[in-house]
């Protein structure tokens, strides 16, 4: 999708003067060919040789996915060695000029990053040092004329007329709307080594109690884990390396725990549900590990990206204080300081926000939500009460008690932007709603607690008094 993108632009954007073809084909129509619109089978390599003859440039476009194909390192390879005029560019989607070596490595390449500006700003650098490669070649050999760029349309005022379609802006849309990379699009078998019994039905409910197998399984899983950590390890951000390495040590743990407890296949009797009954614990360590390992593959396994990498690390640390000290806490000082000096490069950019607002990843929600209680005019009341609405939802969705550190920042956002006139009754509508969850199954605070700790709860119950006392004083 990113070659096509790029080879969309490409077309839209190059100009070559002395183009005579019909009026109908753009500009950049003859210009610019892609490797998989070559025929494949028997005449694929000699294509690709004719094409080559007259090429000038190649771009190689490296993402996540195709770092390690061996088609895209021939191609590169055949595009070096075919021409010493053919200069090669590589591209990097997603990933760090550390993520590539053969011949790909030893050229200077452009990286792009998930943000408007810098996608139009590098990728316009590329096409430049394409453009004047082309350019150079064509003088030496007393062909004419040079090629030109269309640069990206300079911003119009708001008060001004609509601007017209901009091939820049739908490429750095298409490139913003292309999946992130996952465990899954690099490492397919995965969700095969997962979705199975050995990770999926619960110890108490096993019926064939064939423990060995469930052994053989874990130990698969681990194997392969093992095989795909480097290629994890160079495609994905620390967040995600984190979940993996987290995980392949859990299912490690499993195998570990079965083999001890369960490996000489010894059988349960069952009570009176069909469960089966486990009077020393074994089935429980096991079954405690299985658990883990279930969590922990469901959140490398979400269709649904994390708009932030460390949305993965804030999932994989242990406890809410450590999170504090390792995610929070940095965050809110990185935006106080940028408030505090507009001339820094944003934190975080309104396309995120605009993600992260809705996100079903916790981190992401929060950056919004702090995010939101120091900013001036860039997101308005109305953002943060359908934010405090949904995280509301999610609460009153669960029937177990859980976290509401979601619910406290929704909340804190709000009182420090100030409650909006016209939402006043729904406003008050969903602090009810806060309280009335709480009661119904938040747990009390702990009666053993210090008199200094305050928790989640407590927390809550005054913001929303304060939040309360400040509508009926105004």
């Amino acid at each position: 999708m990113f070659a096509k993108a790029l080879r969309q632009l490409m077309v839209e954007v190059l100009i070559d003067p002395a183009n005579t073809l019909p009026a109908q084909i753009k500009p950049g129509e003859h210009l610019v060919s892609l490797s998989e619109d070559l025929p494949k089978g028997g005449s694929w390599f000699q294509s690709l040789a004719r094409l080559l003859e007259k090429a000038r440039t190649g771009i190689i476009c490296v993402t996540p996915e195709n770092r390690a194909s061996p088609w895209l390192l021939f191609e590169a390879g055949a595009l070096i060695r075919c021409d010493v005029e053919v200069a090669l560019f590589p591209v990097l989607l997603d990933l760090p000029p550390a993520a590539i070596d053969g011949p790909l490595g030893l050229v200077q390449a452009t990286l792009i990053q998930r943000d408007p500006a810098a996608i139009k700003r590098e990728t316009l650098q590329l096409l430049t040092r394409v453009t004047g490669h082309v350019n150079d070649v064509r003088e030496r050999k007393n062909e004419t004329p040079r090629i030109q760029i269309t640069p990206p349309a300079q911003e119009t005022p708001t008060s001004g007329p609509a601007p017209g379609p901009d091939p820049w802006t739908d490429f750095a849309a298409a490139v913003l709307k292309i999946q992130s990379a996952s465990v899954v699009s690099i490492f397919d078998r995965f969700p095969q080594l997962f979705e199975r019994k050995t990770f999926q039905e619960p110890f108490n409910d096993c019926a064939d109690q064939r423990w060995l197998d469930r052994y053989a399984g874990a130990r698969i899983a681990r194997d392969e884990m093992e095989r795909h950590k480097d290629g994890i390890r160079a495609a994905l951000p620390p967040g995600a390396q984190l979940a993996y390495d987290r995980l392949s040590a859990a299912v490690d743990s499993y195998a570990m725990a079965i083999g001890g407890q369960l490996i000489t296949e010894r059988e349960f009797g069952r009570d009176h549900d069909g469960r089966l009954g486990d009077k020393e614990g074994r089935l429980a360590v096991c079954e405690r590990r299985r658990r883990e390992i279930r969590a922990a593959y469901m959140r490398l396994r979400d269709p649904i990206p994390p708009v932030f990498d460390d949305a993965r690390i804030y999932e994989e640390l242990s406890d809410l204080e450590e999170r504090k000290m390792r995610l929070i806490h940095p965050l809110e000082q990185r935006l106080d300081a940028a408030r505090a000096n507009p001339s820094l490069d944003p934190v975080v950019h309104e396309w995120q926000l605009t993600r992260a607002a809705t996100s079903p990843w916790i981190y992401d929600r929060l950056v919004f939500y702090m995010h939101s209680a120091r900013a001036d005019d860039a997101l308005t009341f109305q953002n943060l009460i359908d934010g405090l609405e949904r995280e509301i939802s999610l609460l009153e969705s669960r029937d177990q008690p859980a976290t509401l550190v979601g619910l406290y920042y929704a909340l804190e956002a709000v009182e420090t932007r100030g409650a909006d006139k016209a939402e006043t009754k729904r406003f008050h509508d969903l602090l009810d709603r806060v309280v009335a969850r709480i009661e119904s199954w938040n747990r009390p605070p702990d009666a053993t607690t210090g008199a200094d700790s305050v928790d989640a709860n407590r927390k809550i119950r005054r913001m929303v008094e304060r939040l309360r006392g400040a509508d009926s004083r105004e």
